[in-house]
């Protein structure tokens, strides 16, 4: 049910269709969380404060690019479905979990390959 109708469907080609940071953002803080285990393991409280610092600056980003592509599909889906009855922050959230899963494990699976237009 929550991934159906042509709204949603609109949504998830579009996210499928770029590149954007929330899509690499779950496999560089796997690395960055293995970095803070190993660090913090060695008592290297220096580096692990760094890689605390670059972990929040992640996740500022990480938010901006959610709010900025939430407001762009938003955008997008109502001037194709102008009669929508999706909420703007119901259609950004839906985009942003779409964004922030890797491709290969997304569900639906994407029916557009990066780079094709919509």
């Amino acid at each position: 049910d929550r991934d159906r109708g042509s709204e949603r469907r609109l949504i998830r080609n579009w996210v499928d269709s770029r590149r954007l940071f929330a899509n690499t953002f779950m496999p560089i803080v796997v690395v960055l969380l293995i970095l803070m285990f190993i660090t913090t393991a060695t008592r290297s409280y220096l580096l692990n404060n760094l890689l605390s610092m670059v972990g929040m600056i992640l996740l500022i980003l990480i938010v901006l690019d959610g709010v900025l592509s939430g407001r762009r599909v938003s955008r997008f889906v109502r001037e194709r479905h102008p009669d929508t009855s999706l909420s703007t922050w119901s259609m950004g959230f839906y985009a942003f979990s779409r964004a922030s899963m890797i491709r290969r494990f997304r569900t639906p699976h994407p029916q557009v390959d990066i780079g094709d237009s919509i």
